[in-house]
């Protein structure tokens, strides 16, 4: 039982992701044009810059503010 409930999961989950991935670039699209990033997986080097730009926000957004050592 166990066997047939293993490869048959696998399967469906296959089939599953295959067309639930097939959402991501109208996802992301709709998510960019309300003014978010984002939402769905991309490739490395957009994901790095992502990234790069969420966390230099929270830096430019606390050094003008404060001047304290924690900053």
């Amino acid at each position: 039982m166990w066997s047939k409930t293993k490869t048959g999961g696998k399967a469906g989950f296959d089939k599953v992701y295959t067309w639930v991935d097939k959402l991501g670039a109208p996802v992301n699209r709709l998510s960019n044009k309300v003014g978010s990033e984002a939402f769905w997986p991309t490739t490395l080097d957009v994901e790095s810059d992502k990234a790069a730009r969420i966390l230099k926000s929270f830096c430019s957004e606390c050094a003008p503010k404060r001047s304290c050592d924690r900053c």
